[in-house]
C-alpha cells in the first residue's frame, strides 16, 4: 500500500475512534455551526459555548475513563508522549483542525479537555467598526500602525476575542506585498496575504525561541 494510502487510512481510523470515543453532545456540538468552544472539567460536567448565547451546561456527565480515553487518542494520533511528568497534550484534532487542550493529572485532579473551533468566517476591522466594536477612528490608527510596522500587543481572557481580532488584523492590505511569518503553539490564525509560512512548535521538540531563531 502507498505511504499516502496508508496514512490517509490510518486517520480516518483515528477519526473514526475519536467520534466514538466524544459522547453524543459532543458529537453534535462539533458539527454545529454556532459552536465557540466544547468544554470536559473534572467534575465530568460538558460545557458548551454558542455564539450569541455564551457557555452553556449540557445535560450529559461525561465518566472520568472516557475523558481520559479521549485525551490519550488525541496524543497518540500527534505522537505526543503522555504520562505523569509530562500530563498535557496541545494539539489539532484530526479531520476539522479544531484546537484540542488536554489536561491529565497531577496537573488537574482529574482528566479533562477543551475542544475549540477555528472562526466559521472571518471578521476585518470593518466588521468592527459596523458592530460598534472598534470607532472608525480607532481602526484607522490600527491601520496607521500596521503600515508603520509597529509592533501592537493583543491580550485577554480565554474566549475574549483575541484569535477573531488578530485574524482581522493580519486581513488588512498592509500585508499584502510581504512575506508573512506565523509561529504558533496550535494553528489558529489565518492570513489572506499570498506569500505566507506558518510554523508551530511541537512540545518536547521544537520550542517558540527555536522557531524564532530560524525565522530571523
Amino acid at each position: 500500500m502507498p505511504v499516502n494510502a496508508k496514512k490517509r487510512e490510518t486517520d480516518e481510523r483515528h477519526i473514526s475512534m475519536l467520534h466514538t470515543a466524544f459522547c453524543s453532545v459532543i458529537r453534535d456540538a462539533l458539527t454545529e455551526p454556532d459552536t465557540i468552544e466544547i468544554m470536559a472539567n473534572p467534575d465530568g460536567s460538558v460545557w458548551i459555548e454558542k455564539a450569541g448565547r455564551g457557555v452553556v451546561a449540557s445535560d450529559h456527565r461525561l465518566a472520568p475513563s472516557d475523558r481520559e480515553r479521549v485525551i490519550r487518542l488525541v496524543a497518540s494520533g500527534t505522537g505526543e508522549a503522555l504520562c505523569r511528568k509530562s500530563p498535557i497534550v496541545s494539539a489539532e484534532l484530526p479531520g476539522g483542525g479544531e484546537r484540542f487542550e488536554g489536561l491529565l493529572p497531577p496537573i488537574s485532579s482529574a482528566p479533562c479537555f477543551s475542544i475549540r473551533k477555528p472562526a466559521a468566517t472571518l471578521f476585518g476591522l470593518d466588521d468592527y467598526v459596523g458592530q460598534g466594536a472598534l470607532t472608525p477612528a480607532l481602526a484607522a490608527s490600527l491601520r496607521a500602525a500596521l503600515d508603520e510596522r509597529r509592533n501592537i500587543l493583543i491580550a485577554g481572557g480565554t474566549s475574549s476575542g483575541k484569535t477573531t481580532f488578530t485574524n482581522a488584523l493580519l486581513a488588512e492590505s498592509a500585508f499584502a506585498n510581504d512575506r508573512i511569518l506565523i509561529l504558533e503553539d496550535t494553528r489558529e490564525l489565518t492570513c489572506t496575504a499570498r506569500n505566507v509560512v506558518q510554523l508551530r512548535t511541537h512540545r518536547e521538540h521544537v520550542s517558540l525561541q527555536q522557531l524564532v531563531r530560524s525565522t530571523s
